[in-house]
């Protein structure tokens, strides 16, 4: 989940930057993740199973995410990325997203 958190605060940071300097919106964000080769994601298995698998890559390259405008909910534009990074580490998606989309981190 820290990861997650720290992109999402980031993202935010880094758009109301660019807003204020005027740079318009779509904006698209790239991921990627470096020397990740059998890194693994910190889960608690009694609540995730045992799906954590290391991941078997050095580099990661996420989905690119399309940011339409400065107002969005920017934890769910980021959603596919860190549906990526889950599966990448052998779970079907982040169990940080309720039904309905919302982050809500465990």
């Amino acid at each position: 989940m820290a990861y997650e958190k720290y992109l999402i605060e980031a993202t935010k940071g880094y758009l109301g930057g660019l807003k204020e300097v005027g740079v318009p919106a779509p904006l698209v964000v790239l991921v990627s993740m470096i020397g990740v080769k059998g890194a693994q994601l910190g889960v608690d298995t009694f609540y995730f199973g045992d799906g954590d698998t290391p991941i078997d890559r050095d580099v990661l390259l996420l989905p690119e995410v399309l940011i339409e405008n400065f107002d969005c909910n920017v934890a769910s534009a980021l959603r596919p990325i860190f549906d990526a990074v889950w599966n990448a580490a052998g779970y079907e998606r982040s169990f940080n997203y309720d039904e309905s989309g919302e982050w809500k981190p465990r």
